[in-house]
């Protein structure tokens, strides 16, 4: 018994490091850099998110508005050239009493009919706009003064029941019937750094399965539940079952929509995840 332990550490510790890495690559921040790079170097955020909006208001609108419920950190922020605004304005951070995160953008202008792209990364496997407090979750303003209709954006939800079942929740949480027109979910060989959650590079991707072959209807105030099986085979053609590609493979969700009484206000979403690390567990040896 005493020799078999030392041959047990020796085998088994190259495989935990590994999965320490792996687990320690969950919690950076992404490396922001125009092109994806090999997982091997790259540090990459665990839940990334990213929007795609119209402004459908008529007018300019110069500064937006974010309550997202339940992130108290945001580890990195979009600010690339579709961002209009740059970086979140000094009104933004985490309010502990509504359990709320304001994401406050100023200082730029999206024009009437104009696109604007935001993206954040975060620890938290959900996305959900808050909608406790009454104020609006998601607007435009134009000098302090909102504009309606505010943008199309609704909340995701990664759960991962075990390794081989993933179930994304999408959260409408505006009075607003939306009709999601496709939703698929893909996989790049190499996590993805917020700047490449695009459509540009999103549209290359290797599709993993579909999730809905058909419109769907979001009602307002709703949540709709998306369940994918992973298997070693795959099952191609099959939607809602992908093959399993292993630990800490990054999975990109990309979904579009508009909303029900007006086609022309639309949306994109895009968010990727890690799928979970392999738990190793070290046997316990006891002397007799």
């Amino acid at each position: 018994m005493t020799r078999l332990l030392p041959r047990l550490v020796t085998v088994l510790m190259p495989l935990l490091a590994a999965t320490v890495l792996g687990t320690a690559a969950l919690t950076g921040a992404s490396s922001g850099q125009a092109r994806a790079a090999p997982a091997s170097t790259a540090v990459v955020s665990r839940y990334c998110y990213n929007w795609d909006f119209l402004n459908n208001t008529g007018q300019d609108a110069t500064d937006l508005h974010i309550r997202l419920k339940g992130i108290r950190i945001v580890g990195e922020v979009y600010t690339g050239a579709l961002n209009p605004f740059g970086s979140p304005d000094a009104t933004s951070g985490y309010v502990a009493a509504a359990d709320v995160y304001n994401l406050n953008f100023s200082g730029g202008v999206v024009s009437s009919s104009g696109m604007a792209h935001i993206g954040i990364c975060t620890d938290s496997p959900a996305l959900l706009l808050d909608i406790t407090s009454g104020l609006p979750p998601f607007y435009w303003t134009m000098g302090g003064q909102p504009i309606p209709p505010a943008p199309l954006a609704f909340g995701l939800m990664w759960d991962w029941q075990s390794r081989r079942h993933l179930r994304l929740t999408l959260h409408n949480s505006q009075q607003v019937t939306v009709t999601l027109t496709s939703l698929n979910l893909l996989a790049p060989g190499e996590p993805l750094g917020l700047d490449d959650l695009n459509p540009d590079t999103v549209s290359t991707l290797p599709l993993a399965t579909m999730l809905i072959e058909d419109i769907e209807t979001l009602p307002p105030l709703s949540d709709s539940f998306f369940d994918v099986f992973f298997d070693l085979a795959g099952a191609t053609g099959q939607p809602g079952h992908a093959q399993l590609l292993g630990p800490l493979h990054p999975y990109v969700l990309a979904a579009t929509g508009e909303a029900q009484d007006d086609a022309g206000n639309t949306f994109q979403l895009f968010s990727q995840t890690l799928s979970p690390p392999i738990n190793l567990y070290l046997p316990l040896v006891l002397r007799q």
